[in-house]
């Protein structure tokens, strides 16, 4: 079975060595950053305001939305190889398991249990096209 780390690598390989960084640091937290200014010092940057430049330079969502992308993604691969409930998720890291179901169905628009039904392959796919929309929005409004 690929590593979200892996998996994430071979999905978006246009992105830069920064790029792909950030999103390995946030496989390492799996996606839980606490601040949006935490998170950017913690990753080298000088502010929030410099990495979420840098995500836009990428075609990346913002940190917040991108965190919520790592998560949710994590998530479902726990579900898939070792069936790791969000529930039991939740509670082991010591939080509300609605903050983590609201988590994923403001991100996806869809329940937890059919983002699961959806499976992983098809929520990185709808990822890697986000991705891309912000990619063709940012020419859009420079052209």
């Amino acid at each position: 079975m690929l590593s979200l780390q892996t998996a994430l690598q071979q999905a978006v390989p246009w992105l830069s060595p920064h790029g792909h960084a950030i999103l390995g640091a946030l496989v390492a937290c799996e996606g839980q950053i606490g601040s949006a200014d935490t998170f950017a010092h913690g990753a080298g940057f000088t502010s929030r305001h410099q990495l979420a430049r840098l995500l836009r330079r990428e075609g990346l969502p913002p940190i917040e939305e991108l965190s919520a992308w790592i998560y949710t993604l994590a998530r479902l691969l726990a579900w898939e190889t070792s069936h790791v409930s969000l529930c039991k998720s939740a509670l082991w890291s010591g939080d509300d398991p609605g903050d983590h179901y609201r988590r994923v169905q403001h991100l996806c628009g869809v329940r937890w249990s059919e983002a699961r039904a959806m499976g992983f392959d098809q929520l990185l796919v709808r990822f890697v096209q986000r991705c891309g929309s912000r990619d063709l929005q940012v020419e859009q409004s420079a052209g």
